[in-house]
């Protein structure tokens, strides 16, 4: 299998990480909220902050406004 393109790359990071493309369990767990935590500052500029569940809603909620502007 030829490896991915630069393009098909470029494409992906266009689009957040999604925690269902991560190993489940705990270093799956870490994996995820480290690129999450990087996607987020490198396309808002700022940091996911608080408590878990505080940066889970800052997340949810940056990625609801991200899917309505397609």
């Amino acid at each position: 299998m030829p490896p991915p393109s630069a393009e098909a790359s470029d494409a992906a990071e266009l689009w957040p990480p999604e925690r269902s493309d991560y190993d489940l369990g705990e270093r799956g767990q870490r994996a995820y909220r480290r690129d999450r935590a990087q996607w987020y500052r490198e396309h808002t500029g700022r940091e996911l902050k608080g408590s878990i569940a505080e940066q889970n809603d800052q997340w949810d909620d940056y990625k609801r406004n991200f899917r309505a502007r397609g």
